[in-house]
């Protein structure tokens, strides 16, 4: 079973897949990342990562039509 971002525990070491658009001009990639929390429930919910250890690199996932997004352009993000 693959695992979701609603069962990461806090400091876990991922690697996530930032789905591109053709449309906005940027590719599929991946980088590895740590979680580093969860706020709020259901639409609701947003995940912090923080890219390659770095801390100033954290960033906010969120909750949109039922997928994890990134970005003002709700691209998908998902576990790798």
């Amino acid at each position: 079973m693959a695992k979701r971002i609603t069962s990461l525990a806090v400091g876990e070491e991922i690697r996530l897949r930032f789905n591109g658009k053709a449309s906005l001009g940027n590719e599929t990639y991946e980088l590895d990342a740590t979680f580093l929390g969860l706020e709020g429930t259901g639409d609701e919910s947003r995940a912090s990562f923080a890219l390659d250890g770095d801390a100033e690199s954290a960033f906010e996932a969120y909750r949109y039509q039922g997928y994890w997004a990134y970005g003002t352009s709700a691209e998908r993000l998902q576990l790798v």
